[in-house]
């Protein structure tokens, strides 16, 4: 592969304030390197600085998650609290150190996840366990739905989460993939209230 039979793939973007040498992209893959609190650690530092080094256009960086609640799995990494900020400069440094651009993956896993991983009650728009995990999260009532969508998940994800990744030297991407509490609840800022007809679920 050279540049001469693919010279779109190897051409600069701009994508929004970001200038890419190219259009090679590490995603975000969980590497589940971070430590059971949810710091970063020489060897999330490790295994992403080297791919920056590695003349890719693009480092993403797996999940953070923005609430003590928003942790997938054990070694997730977490952002939620101003104590991760240290480890998350240190890791934006090292991917930024082999000269490419670094973005973190932001997430709310909602009920893909277990309450033994996040010490709190699983939430959900309805009380259907994930097919994977099985555990049944509590729905949430018609009238809480606002309120957790401004107050927690929104402000959560653009507020917070904007000063923090700032402060962290980081550009940041929402996951809303899959069944994420941020795709279920978030889609719009003003959820409408449904007729008894229409609550299907």
């Amino acid at each position: 592969m050279d540049a001469d039979s693919y010279p779109r793939l190897f051409s600069p973007l701009r994508l929004g304030r970001l200038e890419l040498a190219n259009r090679f992209v590490v995603p975000a893959l969980t590497t589940n390197f971070g430590d059971l609190g949810g710091q970063v650690t020489d060897e999330v530092c490790g295994y992403l600085g080297r791919r920056g080094a590695g003349g890719f256009g693009l480092v993403v960086c797996e999940n953070f998650g923005v609430q003590a609640g928003a942790k997938a799995l054990p070694r997730m990494l977490m952002a939620h609290e101003d104590r991760y900020i240290p480890g998350m400069a240190r890791l934006a440094a090292a991917v930024k150190q082999g000269g490419a651009p670094v973005l973190a993956q932001i997430n709310h896993p909602g009920r893909q996840t277990k309450s033994k991983f996040t010490g709190h009650e699983l939430v959900a728009p309805s009380a259907i366990p994930c097919p994977i995990n099985r555990e049944m999260p509590r729905a949430l009532d018609l009238d809480e739905i606002p309120d957790t969508v401004r107050k927690d998940l929104v402000i959560v994800f653009l507020k917070h989460m904007d000063q923090v990744l700032d402060r962290a030297l980081f550009k940041r991407s929402r996951n809303g993939g899959n069944g994420r509490h941020a795709r279920k609840n978030g889609q719009a800022a003003e959820p409408r209230r449904r007729s008894p007809a229409s609550k299907r679920h």
